[in-house]
């Protein structure tokens, strides 16, 4: 049922409201209702709803300019919880969640996933080990979010096209009934977009685009406040724009997809060729393989086939940031000013304009935090 102009008014003060004290971490009626321009019974009226929830705090009396003691309310983080969980190809992690985004805990789990019957039975089971070990917290978990690579449906409960997974319509309906709360499936670069905006919503940026560079590539979109899906929730496949005609065969079926070039897998197998023994990225970092012209030479075509992907959404979509997550942000300084350069240093749309790139600070983490805000986003997504 559509929402009335009065529900979509409520919803937007409350939002306003939170996200204030969210940024503050405490404040009064007064200040409140002179910073967003409401009325004082109507912040009185959203208080009371968030005294009631508990996410906010009665906390200890200011005295005021007229010589009142005035009321200050306190944000409270860790009033409300949830599960994130994050699902690649080889691995899943699972963490407790806070309302700033912070994780409480977490677990990794190595496993593959790969054409597995067995995703469901596999995640239920290690939520549920999960839940019992976080204990009485488990009563303030709010809901399940799941980051996954691949295309989700409408209600967020279906993994419709999971291409790198050998997946397809999967549904997730079950472990929302068997634990009873609400869960939410996401592509992972959509999650991580989520988490970047929580992070950036008081800077004033309401146009993000991210690229979360995994097991594959995606990007996840925000326009004006608001997530990008698209008609059939496909946009942000970003990793399957093809970089080469004719290129390597990617598992969507064409040739030449970015990810085939940019992602974790793409990068590793291509030094592992070279170098061997190259299983992760640590590897390739953390050993004097950038100090050889061979290291220099795959890492900087890495940088410019990244750019070249980056640049062509950036004329498309013309945002106030551009967010790289995922683990290579762990090696930033081995990439960044290639792809500036590439990107800014002689582009007449965007010349001088590398702040607008940014590596994300969440780094690997983004769409693991991002999973677990799926269930506050009522909350915060303007």
């Amino acid at each position: 049922m559509k929402k009335t102009y009065q529900e979509l008014e409520k919803e937007k003060n409350f939002k306003q409201i939170l996200i204030l004290l969210k940024k503050k971490r405490y404040t009064t009626k007064l200040e409140l209702s002179t910073k967003l321009g409401l009325s004082i019974p109507t912040v009185t009226k959203i208080i009371n709803e968030m005294l009631e929830i508990g996410i906010v705090f009665e906390a200890n009396l200011n005295e005021s300019n007229g010589g009142r003691r005035a009321l200050v309310f306190e944000f409270i983080p860790d009033s409300l919880l949830s599960v994130g969980v994050k699902l690649e190809l080889d691995s899943l992690q699972i963490a407790l969640i806070n309302l700033d985004g912070k994780i409480i805990k977490r677990k990794f789990i190595n496993k593959n996933f790969i054409g597995s019957l067995e995703l469901i039975n596999i995640l239920s089971n290690e939520i549920e080990i999960f839940l019992f070990e976080i204990g009485i917290l488990a009563e303030k978990v709010k809901g399940i979010g799941i980051s996954i690579p691949g295309i989700v449906s409408d209600d967020g409960l279906v993994l419709k096209v999971g291409t790198n997974f050998k997946i397809y319509n999967l549904n997730f309906e079950e472990l929302q009934t068997k634990f009873n709360c609400k869960v939410i499936i996401e592509n992972e670069a959509n999650a991580a977009a989520l988490a970047e905006f929580e992070n950036l919503i008081t800077k004033k940026n309401k146009n993000i685009l991210l690229i979360s560079i995994g097991t594959g590539i995606g990007a996840g979109i925000i326009i004006e406040g608001t997530p990008y899906m698209g008609a059939q929730k496909r946009a942000g496949e970003a990793g399957h724009i093809t970089l080469y005609p004719h290129g390597r065969k990617c598992n969507c079926g064409n040739r030449g997809c970015w990810e085939m070039y940019c992602s974790n897998t793409a990068i590793i197998e291509e030094f592992n060729k070279e170098f061997g023994n190259i299983k992760s990225l640590k590897d390739i970092f953390n050993r004097k393989i950038m100090e050889t012209d061979k290291g220099k030479f795959l890492i900087n075509l890495f940088s410019e086939n990244l750019a070249i992907g980056i640049k062509d959404l950036l004329l498309i979509f013309d945002c106030d940031k551009i967010i790289i997550s995922g683990e290579i942000c762990n090696y930033s300084k081995y990439i960044k000013t290639n792809i500036e350069n590439y990107i800014f240093k002689n582009d007449i749309f965007y010349q001088n304009e590398n702040k607008r790139l940014e590596f994300s600070s969440y780094k690997e983490d983004a769409n693991l935090i991002g999973a677990g805000l799926l269930t506050f986003k009522d909350f915060f997504i303007l």
